[in-house]
């Protein structure tokens, strides 16, 4: 897992870009240790296409050694006349997809994230996650 130096630096702020056809939710988590089942705190759920912009993670208080975590969910309200047309959808979500995180000490950092499509739902899932240090 990757990490970003934060220190003592507050807030910290998460930025996420998209561009999609589809409909995108993201979360955002904090977690206390990389095995806690329940985030100790989180970000009210929002469009990345509507709200744009950097937002506080955990109120603007300080999350030196956490664990952090966004997903992002998307769904699909176009009929595809085939896999090929949707996968072509979901490599448009791959290249423009950016979660960015920023307040450390080494100024913005863009957060790996894996991603899971399923043609069966048109759906979509997008996930990153970064420990705070």
């Amino acid at each position: 897992m990757e990490s970003y130096k934060v220190g003592d630096n507050a807030p910290i702020k998460l930025k996420v870009a998209i561009e999609t056809e589809a409909i995108p939710m993201t979360y955002a988590f904090l977690y206390h240790s990389i095995n806690d089942q329940t985030p100790y705190s989180y970000m009210t759920p929002f469009d990345p296409t509507q709200k744009t912009g950097w937002k506080q993670l955990d109120n603007g208080n300080t999350v030196n050694g956490k664990f952090f975590r966004v997903l992002t969910f998307l769904r699909f309200f176009i009929d595809f006349p085939d896999e090929k047309t949707f996968n072509l959808a979901i490599k448009q979500v791959e290249d423009t997809y950016e979660t960015s995180i920023n307040g450390g000490d080494d100024g913005p950092f863009t957060i790996p994230f894996k991603m899971e499509a399923v043609y069966a739902t048109k759906t979509c899932v997008l996930e990153g996650a970064i420990k705070l240090t």
